[in-house]
């Protein structure tokens, strides 16, 4: 069996070459690499390549002009499978210099190492001219369309099949005697012969219609294929006109398209509910696509963010550092690192960003393909682990040293009035240990409870009787016109106490003075509470929520919290812009919940 297999390679390469003698095309074939192998008569007498000698001396690549090169190339790679071919308009250089325009047809044919490129070639710079090499006789042109690797039909008259090439019944099923003479519109069911006969009439009334449909069609062996049809109109000798219809089997190509087309579906739906930011940027840094989670990390509609520079909506990220993430893409490496990034609020959202160098087929760097995980929650846990420790080894280590000295000095011999201010300091390290305790447990208890609507007038009255009873405070309340319902749950007093308590605790007036106001602004509530204490300085603001050293202490840490969980915010300024002495103003936004 091994033996038999050149022998028939070979007597099909002979039939070949055979054929191609008698045509009166230029007809090449060459190897993957462009190397010619074979060339017939007028290939060689067009090109000027006077003996076989000389054409295994030419490429294709010599043969093209340079600046259709490209164009010739871009046509070859489309095709991935033999019989497969395209039609390509390129310029033709003889070995005398001399410029042949043509139309080349190119398809593979073979496979593995034998596999070749196979051009027939149309020289129209010289069409309409009596030139023998021009003249097709029937016989010429039967063999042409014969080989033509697509199913060919002519309809005549009245929808009669007139003739149909040897690739018809391959195609389509049965013999050539099955349709020569009968109604196309028999092949068809009513709804699509209707259809084609009203292409078929139009086209032949000058009317304009598609030149190229698709049509779903039944073989006569019951399989159903998707062909698609390209017609056109011929005169024939006698002035009669004939339809010409070239038929491809694209029953895989739909096959595959659908395939394509689901996939690409299941991915767009796995991408844009997938939990984790997606995103896309070009080489610029610009971003061409975002995931609707994305989007809403920044709090940001797809429009506010297509097109603009991801580190735009970073924090803290110069141009060098932004530079430096760019070259690393480009140069193909893969990283992981965290990124702070910016919603429109102002709310810092931190994240991982997983990032991939996005290139071609040829290996051009296009850009970046990030995934980026919010890890708000894991930062927060963090934060809060090390609140807490520092809780117990600062805060409440130094109210127990107090009661530790206190309790030395009361097994002393001191003056009495010695030991009266040793039991009030471990009254009052109880005390303060007491109230740390307590917030700490009611940082614990907010996170369970569910968030629901609640007047925050009534709750705000509430407290602001409880302040003026124990710290003797003057409170202003202005231009809050009950009710005003948010979205809070039943720790919300907890809330306003500590920011209520904290205007008056270390101010050192006699009479304290606090004043609250609100304003609605869209959905959203806005409280303020000012005070006339001392004030806090620029520094200390930007920290003062901060659970690190928790510079505004347990009470104001907690209320940051709840804010976040309410889906709101905390801010502090001055009571008097730009001067931080005449007392402070904290702003709590809320959301607003209608009637």
């Amino acid at each position: 069996m091994s033996k038999r297999a050149p022998r028939k390679s070979a007597t099909g390469v002979r039939e070949f070459q055979t054929l191609s003698e008698k045509l009166p095309l230029a007809v090449l074939e060459a190897k993957m690499d462009h190397s010619i192998t074979y060339m017939n008569s007028y290939a060689m007498n067009l090109l000027g390549i006077p003996d076989k000698k000389a054409m295994r001396a030419v490429s294709l690549e010599s043969l093209v002009a340079p600046e259709h090169w490209e164009r010739f190339q871009d046509a070859a790679a489309i095709l991935t499978k033999p019989g497969e071919h395209q039609v390509v308009s390129v310029g033709l250089q003889s070995e005398s210099g001399e410029r042949i325009d043509a139309d080349l047809r190119v398809l593979l044919h073979g496979k593995g190492k034998s596999q070749r490129i196979r051009v027939f070639a149309t020289d129209y710079t010289i069409a309409g001219s009596t030139s023998p090499r021009l003249y097709f006789n029937d016989a010429i042109l039967r063999t042409i369309i014969e080989n033509s690797h697509d199913a060919i039909a002519i309809v005549g008259d009245n929808y009669k099949i007139e003739y149909v090439n040897s690739k018809v019944p391959l195609l389509m099923g049965g013999v050539k005697e099955d349709y020569i003479g009968l109604d196309f519109r028999e092949f068809f069911d009513p709804d699509l012969a209707d259809f084609t006969a009203g292409v078929y009439t139009k086209r032949r009334k000058g009317e304009s219609v598609p030149d190229v449909y698709p049509l779903e069609f039944g073989k006569s062996d019951g399989t159903a294929i998707v062909i698609e049809a390209r017609a056109s109109l011929a005169e024939g000798a006698d002035g009669s006109r004939k339809t010409v219809v070239h038929i491809l089997d694209i029953t895989d190509r739909r096959r595959d398209q659908t395939a394509l087309e689901e996939a690409e579906e299941r991915y767009r739906v796995l991408v844009e509910t997938m939990n984790d930011g997606l995103a896309i940027d070009d080489e610029e840094g610009r971003v061409v696509y975002a995931n609707q989670a994305f989007c809403e990390m920044l709090d940001r509609s797809p429009d506010e963010v297509l097109g603009q520079p991801w580190f735009q909506f970073t924090k803290d990220k110069d141009q060098d550092w932004v530079q430096d993430k760019v070259e690393e893409r480009r140069s193909g490496k893969t990283a992981r690192y965290e990124l702070e990034w910016v919603k429109k609020s102002g709310e810092i959202v931190p994240s991982i960003i997983s990032a991939t160098p996005l290139e071609n087929h040829k290996g051009d760097f296009l850009g970046t393909f990030a995934v980026i995980t919010e890890i708000s929650a894991q930062k927060e846990a963090e934060e809060t682990i090390q609140f807490y420790l520092d809780l117990l080894t600062h805060d409440i280590a130094n109210q127990l040293q107090v009661m530790i000295t206190a309790t030395g000095l009361l097994d002393a011999e001191l003056p009495e009035s010695y030991l009266e201010e040793a039991q009030t300091d471990i009254l009052d390290a109880i005390e303060r240990c007491n109230r740390l305790i307590t917030k700490v447990k009611r940082a614990g208890e907010f996170r369970r409870l569910p968030t629901t609507r609640v007047d925050l007038t009534k709750v705000l009255e509430e407290k602001v009787k409880v302040l003026v009873k124990v710290y003797g405070a003057t409170v202003f309340v202005e231009d809050i016109e009950p009710p005003v319902h948010v979205r809070a749950d039943a720790l919300l007093g907890e809330l306003l106490w500590n920011l209520l308590e904290n205007a008056v605790r270390h101010n050192p007036r006699e009479k304290p003075r606090v004043w609250a106001s609100g304003s609605r602004e869209d959905d959203m509530y806005k409280l303020s509470i000012s005070d006339d204490g001392p004030g806090i300085s620029s520094a200390r603001k930007k920290t003062i929520f901060s659970r690190r050293g928790h510079s505004g202490g347990v009470g104001l840490t907690l209320v940051s919290q709840m804010a976040r969980k309410y889906g709101g915010s905390i801010e502090v300024m001055d009571r008097v812009r730009g001067k931080p002495s005449h007392g402070s103003k904290f702003i709590l936004t809320l959301q607003q919940v209608d009637e």
